[in-house]
């Protein structure tokens, strides 16, 4: 007879969607932060960022996927403006070039984090079922376009509270 194997503790459980259940002693906060980094690094891979010095300086700056729903437009276009330098093998300071899809792009990563906040669910690749950039780039979009609807309704709620008013 087959012996069944050890349960990895490390592994949440299929009932377990968002890690409560990890029973490892190893499981504090150092693990969850290097994850989240981990995740922050996808993104910026799935969203166009190639360089790996380049990756690990914007993950420096922005902390992990979990900051996302705290940032603001604000603070992209801030960083945009004030640069984020990345230091090269060689030693010398590379600035980070920002295009215009790569920071709507993290715009709407905001928007995807401020989401998963609303519905109380962890902001974490797993969590959220993506594997690919693909998947990822639909769920930021959809994201945005969420966004969209919640501002257009409220613009059209106080439109009509207004016009009450006169």
């Amino acid at each position: 007879m087959a012996e069944e194997a050890p349960e990895d503790p490390q592994i949440a459980h299929p009932d377990d969607a968002d890690g409560e259940n990890l029973t490892s002693e190893d499981s504090g906060d150092e693990t969850v932060e290097a994850d989240d980094k981990t995740d922050l690094a996808k993104v910026l891979e799935w969203i166009g960022y190639e360089s790996p010095t380049a990756i690990d300086a914007l993950v420096d700056e922005l902390g992990s996927l979990r900051d996302f729903s705290s940032l603001t437009y604000k603070d992209i276009s801030a960083m945009v403006k004030d640069g984020v330098t990345s230091k090269m093998p060689n030693g010398r300071s590379v600035k980070i070039k920002f295009r215009m899809t790569t920071q709507l792009a993290l715009k709407k990563t905001i928007d995807w984090a401020k989401d998963r906040t609303k519905i109380g669910a962890p902001i974490t690749l797993r969590s959220a079922k993506i594997d690919n950039r693909a998947t990822f780039l639909r769920a930021i979009n959809l994201a945005r376009e969420r966004k969209d609807i919640r501002c257009t309704k409220r613009r059209k709620h106080l439109k009509v509270k207004i016009m009450r008013l006169l």
